[in-house]
């Protein structure tokens, strides 16, 4: 039994070394500008501009690799209060070398609902134009009992750091993608307001 428990404790998931928690969180803050901000933890934050036209919020994700590891930026933006049941829709560009779309794909919850809230943001132009410049690994409308939230983990906003050689690199979130994740919580927040 001790045999398994040291098992598991050697295999179980660790934070790298050289990770330092809410640095990478700084970085972005100070590149997200005049936002009012409200730390939760070293490495989550909530943010809403002066104004209160756009608010949500930013996490740390760590995802290791061998000698290094990336710190990545997770913006969560609410777009409906309203509870329904349970989906997730992920959003990726379709084409292989030039951007020519957006792909939806259903990986929960496939429901009518799902299905008629695709074709809207299908024919959404102010969706599609605030989300084809937008610079995302992953994009997801996910939504559960506590409304639809819009998930984007940023390519900007992120670090890449190794320990052997030791090199610690920040990709710097710019203006304009700020803007278009705005404009996309924004578009997404009309549209599921008009049913």
């Amino acid at each position: 039994m001790a045999v398994l428990q040291t098992m598991r404790q050697f295999w179980a998931p660790k934070q790298p070394k050289a990770y330092r928690v809410g640095a990478t969180l700084q970085k972005v803050m100070r590149n997200l500008g005049d936002m009012q901000f409200d730390q939760q933890s070293l490495s989550h934050v909530r943010f809403a501009s002066k104004d209160g036209t756009f608010s949500g919020e930013l996490k740390e994700k760590i995802e290791p690799l061998l000698f290094a590891h990336t710190v990545v930026s997770e913006f969560s933006f609410s777009v409906s209060d309203r509870p329904v049941a349970p989906f997730r829709i992920d959003i990726r560009h379709g084409g292989a070398i030039k951007r020519t779309g957006l792909v939806y794909t259903v990986k929960g919850g496939n429901t009518p609902v799902t299905a008629s809230l695709i074709r809207k943001m299908q024919v959404s132009d102010k969706v599609q134009t605030a989300l084809m410049p937008l610079d995302f690994k992953h994009c997801q409308l996910m939504g559960d009992a506590s409304g639809i939230r819009l998930v984007i983990e940023h390519f900007g906003g992120s670090e890449v750091v190794a320990t052997f050689p030791a090199v610690r690199r920040y990709i710097r979130i710019t203006p304009a993608q700020i803007n278009c994740m705005r404009d996309a919580s924004q578009a997404l927040q009309k549209l599921l307001a008009a049913d």
